[in-house]
């Protein structure tokens, strides 16, 4: 095999051929060399780029590529990095910007003059963060910054370069920020040597430094976050919004302050959590304030019960669709019933909490009396017809949209109420029995209901999907009312006449029906659907979901009066899937004829 030449013999340099015998010809002639070196360097970086320039992505326009790179850094990366929570996540867009400068030349250039690529600082990193500020120029800023106010814990040596250069970002370009985001956790060292108040004193001084400059002016801030970790429930100050007034967006979370803020008009959302307010009608006040509302969500602790002025006229909050609040049953129904939110909202989220406040407790009827109130408040303020209700720990209702009869099965409740465990079941009844249900066509019972709550239910004209967990006497009882014979009965209306779906949920087939007849459960519902066919009244569809002891006989019985049985025993079914008999829901115009 012949050796491969390293050196081609076609090219030499006299000058860098001989014998170097003296240091000084090697130091020339490595000068020399270095020199040559460089500008071949040159000449080849030269023909590389005229090579690139050639390619498509070097021929795509700048501005065009910029779009492009703006889609790369925003792609959200939450699916990547799974479950844990968005304040623990990494920042990874000002990464990605630093990658796409460094492919090739020409997208360097076309990166460099995109400033909203640069806009996201990394606090954290605070040799980039500097660097970024430049780059950015005066498009909006993104800051975001996830860490402590106190530089003397160990633990983090970093702290306090990363809060200097917080605070000179505030102060300095506070007037071209466009979203701030501040997650600072008030952790204090657990040392009884140290001293706890100075600490605290060093924390309420530096939170006063950030927030000093948002009282000047910042055109461009539409987005406000602060959350403050573990519930420090630090007083921060009222004057934070003093500056914004184009802030469409605040966040507030663990802060004590006296909610005598300014520049809301603009306010599109607003979410407070875990706050304790200072004085009650406080919070009716600040909503006064906001008449562009879209999004409201409201988790406040009060030291009494929400009194609002006697001079307080209703909130008008004609733009609000999105409410989600977290209150006892008294103070919740005062807030709602102070607000005008115009038939808009699509979506209404209630949790009940027990006041543990120490006012005095509400009594059973009152509570009832406030549940109804807040039902006949949906019903008239919210728009569109009940047609979806679940009924159990919590309740569900999903009301009919301008654009669709039946709502997407996949659709959050259009209004969802949970309790604490301080609410009996007949105050949770109260709320769903004062709904209007005359267009209800799909209903599932996750809870155990009384007989007499049963019959708000059977009557109706339009339920063609039913699904019941448990409360197998009554469901039986009911499907069987009017059409089995019953001696000293009075002739009933037949129940469910227009039910074309059902499903048993954990139904125990072979347990004893009742104590009178001793027929088991199965045997029941066999008989039971047996006479609902003689009557005309046979279902297209039972579903028997996690009932365990279906055995093959009872299917063929079923399968006698039944168009279509299935047994599901993966517990895999959830609510909202749609129903294997593919018809659609009943229309208004179809009427039920009399029995």
């Amino acid at each position: 095999m012949q050796g491969v030449d390293i050196a081609p013999e076609s090219f030499i340099d006299p000058k860098m051929e001989g014998i170097f015998t003296t240091a000084a010809s090697r130091v020339v002639a490595h000068e020399y060399s270095q020199e040559k070196i460089k500008d071949l360097e040159m000449m080849i970086r030269y023909y590389k780029e005229r090579s690139n320039a050639l390619t498509v992505t070097c021929r795509i326009p700048t501005e065009v590529l910029g779009a492009i790179f703006q889609e790369v850094i925003d792609r959200d990366e939450l699916n990547m990095l799974g479950p844990e929570s968005p304040r623990k996540k990494p920042n990874l867009r000002w990464i990605r910007s630093i990658c796409i400068s460094h492919i090739c030349t020409h997208w360097r250039r076309a990166a460099l003059s995109n400033p909203t690529l640069w806009s996201d600082i990394p606090i954290a990193n605070t040799f980039w963060a500097k660097e970024m500020i430049k780059r950015s120029k005066m498009s909006p800023l993104t800051i975001k910054y996830s860490g402590t106010l106190c530089s003397v814990r160990q633990s983090q040596p970093n702290a306090s370069d990363c809060y200097n250069v917080l605070k000179d970002i505030l102060s300095s370009h506070v007037s071209h920020i466009g979203i701030l985001i501040l997650d600072i956790t008030l952790s204090f060292i657990g040392d009884p040597s140290y001293n706890y108040i100075k600490e605290k004193q060093e924390n309420d001084e530096r939170m006063m430094e950030l927030f000093r400059p948002l009282r000047q002016p910042a055109p461009m801030m539409t987005y406000l976050q602060v959350c403050l970790y573990p519930e420090a429930k630090a007083e921060i100050p009222n004057t934070i919004t003093m500056g914004l007034s184009p802030l469409q967006h605040l966040k507030l979370m663990d802060c004590n302050m006296s909610w005598e803020m300014a520049a809301l008009e603009h306010l599109k959302s607003l979410s407070l959590s875990h706050l304790s307010m200072g004085t009650h009608p406080s919070l009716l006040t600040l909503l006064s304030q906001t008449p562009l509302l879209e999004s409201l969500e409201v988790e406040v602790e009060m030291h009494e019960p929400l009194q609002p002025p006697p001079s307080m006229t209703p909130i008008h909050l004609k733009q609000l669709e999105h409410i989600e609040i977290s209150m006892s049953l008294r103070n919740c129904a005062v807030l709602l019933d102070h607000l005008n939110f115009a038939r808009r909202p699509r979506a209404i989220k209630l949790r009940l909490i027990d006041s543990k406040l120490g006012f005095r407790k509400l009594d059973n009827s009152l509570a009832i009396s406030l549940m109804r109130g807040l039902a006949e408040k949906f019903e008239s303020g919210v728009e569109g017809s009940v047609l979806k209700l679940k009924v159990g720990d919590e309740i569900q209702c999903w009301k009919s949209t301008p654009d669709s009869r039946m709502p997407e099965l996949a659709n959050k409740p259009t209004i969802e109420v949970s309790f604490s465990d301080a609410y009996s079941n007949n105050i949770k009844d109260a709320f769903w029995q004062s709904l209007c249900l005359d267009q209800l066509s799909s209903l599932d019972v996750e809870g155990r209901l009384e007989s007499d709550s049963w019959l708000s239910f059977c009557d109706l004209s339009y339920l063609r999907s039913l699904r019941v967990y448990g409360n197998e006497y009554e469901t039986l009882s009911l499907l069987e009312r009017g059409i089995a014979a019953m001696p000293d009965v009075p002739n009933l209306r037949p129940s469910f006449v227009r039910l074309r779906t059902l499903t048993f949920a954990e139904w125990y087939l072979h347990t004893n029906f009742g104590n009178i007849n001793k027929k088991t459960v199965a045997q029941q519902m066999i008989s039971c659907f047996r006479l609902r066919k003689q009557a005309g009244l046979q279902l297209d569809l039972l579903r028997l979901q996690d009932c365990g002891d279906a055995d093959t006989e009872v299917m063929d019985r079923l399968k006698d009066y039944i168009h279509e049985v299935i047994v599901d025993n993966s517990g895999s079914l959830r609510d909202g899937e749609t129903d294997s008999d593919g018809e659609s829901e009943t229309e208004p115009s179809e009427i039920v004829s009399d029995y």
